[in-house]
């Protein structure tokens, strides 16, 4: 990993802090950045989760992506980590109080330009948060859109209710980890590290998540229409994600989506729907398989 250094320092680790995080001698460090050695992927998980943020992030960065996702806070004109910077607020029909969602300063600045004009304004917007969700929004059809700078005071005319992940969101790979507890017990006791399994355990207790929370967390997508109305079910990943290129290609015409549970095939004409969001992880395992098949194994 020989742009481990340069995203240690970006996000503000030295080699001994680091060190620290992860349970291991700063020689450990110190080979894996020179290219030495590299961490297996249990310690993989492990510091994607104390970067604030995912494997694939990871390892694309180390490749030679240009960012990292990441939930520590952005500090100032940096270049590689794309950071915390606040929240999305969008206030759907039929509701008083905006959903908010923790962003990062990168997906800050693409909703300015869409909402300010200064680029093409484009019919649907595609936003992946903090806290594991992608969200396809309809701009015509939701009522306000706001964004709220972490330094600025909570809005005093919004009921500011956040969800129990909502106001920094967690690193992509405990939620993984509370996917693979509840629906694949094995994999989790395998393919975790006892820090990483215990981080998880701390968020399933001291939130109260059970069977159908995490359900629901990480399987169910949410369809709010023009009317108010909210269908939720749980959407096919590989149809997600296509739904997902047509929104950002403006192609969206109408949304299909299958429900895994019933088998039952849901219409909704486009111009009804104001918001859609579905779960990240989601998303991204279809990504995944899609490059897979395409061979961009990353070889």
């Amino acid at each position: 990993m020989k742009r481990l250094q340069e995203l240690r320092k970006g996000i503000g680790f030295t080699q001994a802090a680091l060190a620290q995080a992860l349970g291991v001698s700063q020689q450990a460090i110190a080979r894996w950045e020179k290219g030495d050695s590299e961490p297996n992927i249990a310690m993989l998980r492990d510091l994607a989760t104390v970067m604030g943020t995912s494997v694939d992030d990871l390892i694309e960065f180390d490749r030679g992506g240009s960012r990292v996702v990441s939930q520590h806070w952005q500090p100032a004109d940096d270049q590689v980590v794309d950071g915390f910077w606040g929240h999305l607020g969008v206030l759907l029909p039929g509701h008083t109080d905006c959903h908010w969602y923790p962003i990062t300063k990168g997906e800050q600045a693409r909703v300015s330009r869409n909402l300010d004009g200064a680029v093409e304004a484009s019919a649907w917007m595609v936003i992946a948060t903090l806290n594991n969700r992608v969200l396809l929004i309809n701009p015509a059809l939701v009522q306000r859109i706001r964004l709220l700078d972490d330094a600025a005071d909570q809005p005093g005319d919004d009921g500011w209710n956040l969800t129990w992940d909502g106001y920094q969101g967690l690193s992509p790979e405990i939620y993984h980890a509370i996917d693979d507890y509840f629906f694949n017990e094995s994999a989790f006791t395998a393919d975790y590290s006892e820090t990483l399994q215990k981080l998880a355990l701390d968020q399933i207790e001291e939130h109260e998540i059970d069977d159908e929370k995490a359900y629901r967390l990480l399987e169910w997508t949410s369809v709010y229409l023009e009317s108010g109305l909210e269908v939720t079910f749980c959407g096919e990943e590989e149809e997600l994600y296509s739904l997902t290129l047509d929104a950002d290609c403006q192609a969206l015409e109408r949304v299909v989506l299958s429900d895994q549970d019933s088998g039952e095939l849901n219409f909704f004409p486009a111009h009804r729907v104001a918001l859609i969001s579905m779960p990240l992880t989601q998303y991204q395992k279809a990504a995944r398989a899609e490059m897979d098949e395409l061979g961009f194994e990353g070889n």
